[in-house]
């Protein structure tokens, strides 16, 4: 019995000896894998925390490539994203060769492993390069990393691929296990939704900017407009000042003129007829501001209406050199004109044709100086007739040749340092002619 006994004892022992063999091995097992879930996570607490510093896409991806490169040794990583165009672009790498990048920096996502795991939003994982279907990207990669085993991870966000994590072994197979490859997924997800906010971000950002330049532009343009409205104001005021004037002269010099016919008898028929040339061209005076006011208001309600007619120009030109030699004669200037005839018919208003050429031939007996000579010229360009009205006067400011012809502007003579006119004129004129179908 004894003997028995002793047997059995060492049996026991032997037993327990095993079973506590089997659980410590358990217990290191589990020690281990508890150790890799934990690095697991830590990797991608690490990836989360790069992700979420930076909004700065090539920065990011690179951190995390860096990440992945030190944590698990791989030495040849890259990511590519989906393009406007719908093709897998290079946007980063690590161990890359660059001669590579430049042969495949975009690529299809039909007929490569990158399009596979995109298309398929699924890894692709390849544990012998010498097994992997045979593509001219495939020999390139080959050639240029001399990779072992690879896998490619599909980025995806909202279960909508935008992208491929690959990442290289040159050490074996044995390094793409399935918690491996979880992993790197996980990653992959994670950029994936980074990239999608940096390009939210980006977008925004872009619009910001273009938003800002547009409210600059507009910013300018409304102070330019509340300048443009101030200038108006202040010309509007000079204007009806000067129109108070301009209306008061010649209502003074017939109403004096008129006092003298009434209270004196004038014998001499030279001073009479003087005197009512003074009336009459004052009066003449009188009715063209009166008519240009007239117009001003039709043309800002828009009731200004033209009735388009051939007109023979060379007769209308003639007709009007005839009305305006006075006036030129007084001035004691010499009027050269030069019509092309056989010119044919226009198509204007007639009327306010002669309104428009009268107050060019106006303007240059006002500013041209006496004894001087001004030139009047009709030819034909084209399936336009030009009218030209030349004077020896001080001339414009070329910086300011426009201007002249914006409403209530008034044209400074220089030689008198005032204003002339109402500052109407020529702003009725270029209205008329566009009215009409030309320019001025």
């Amino acid at each position: 019995m004894t003997t028995l006994y002793i047997i059995a004892l060492l049996i026991g022992l032997g037993m327990g000896a095993l079973a506590a063999a089997i659980l410590m091995a358990r217990l290191a097992a589990g020690r281990a894998e508890l150790e890799r879930r934990l690095r697991d996570l830590s990797v991608l607490h690490e990836a989360s925390s790069i992700l979420a510093a930076s909004l700065d896409l090539d920065k990011l991806l690179e951190s995390n490539l860096n990440l992945i490169k030190r944590e698990f040794g791989f030495q040849h990583l890259s990511v590519r994203l989906l393009n406007e165009r719908g093709q897998l672009e290079i946007r980063a790498s690590i161990g890359i060769d660059r001669d590579y990048i430049e042969a495949t920096r975009i690529i299809p996502t039909r007929g490569t492993m990158f399009g596979r795991a995109f298309l398929d939003a699924k890894p692709v994982v390849v544990r012998n390069a010498s097994e992997a279907p045979q593509s001219t990207h495939f020999d390139l990669l080959k050639k240029y990393v001399n990779a072992t085993a690879l896998v490619h991870i599909p980025m995806v966000h909202e279960d909508k691929p935008i992208g491929v994590l690959a990442a290289y072994s040159t050490r074996g197979p044995e390094r793409f296990t399935d918690q491996f490859v979880a992993l790197l997924q996980a990653i992959a997800n994670q950029l994936a939704l980074a990239v999608v906010n940096a390009n939210l971000y980006n977008q925004v950002k872009t619009a910001n900017i273009v938003m800002e330049e547009r409210v600059r532009q507009r910013t300018a343009e409304l102070l330019a407009a509340n300048e443009r409205l101030r200038e108006i104001d202040r010309l509007k005021s000079e204007f009806l000042s000067n129109v108070s004037h301009e209306l008061r002269t010649p209502l003074t010099s017939i109403q004096s003129f008129s006092e003298i016919f009434l209270r004196y008898e004038i014998d001499d028929p030279v001073k009479r007829k003087r005197f009512a040339e003074v009336i009459n061209d004052e009066a003449q005076r009188l009715t063209r501001m009166i008519n240009d006011l007239l117009d001003l208001s039709k043309i800002e309600a828009g009731r200004l209406e033209v009735s388009l007619e051939p007109v023979d120009l060379v007769s209308l030109m003639e007709k009007t050199l005839v009305s305006t030699e006075a006036l030129f004669k007084k001035n004691k200037l010499t009027v050269n004109s030069s019509l092309e005839r056989n010119m044919p018919p226009v198509l204007a208003d007639a009327d306010r044709l002669t309104q428009v050429i009268n107050n060019l031939l106006g303007n240059a007996a006002k500013f041209a100086p006496e004894r001087s000579e001004v030139t009047v010229r009709t030819r034909r360009r084209g399936r336009f007739a030009i009218v030209s009205v030349t004077d020896q006067g001080p001339g414009i400011d070329p910086r300011k040749a426009t201007d002249i012809f914006d409403r209530y502007t008034q044209i400074r003579d220089p030689r008198k340092n005032q204003s002339l006119g109402t500052g109407l004129g020529l702003s009725i004129a270029r209205d008329l002619v566009e009215r009409l179908g030309g320019y001025i």
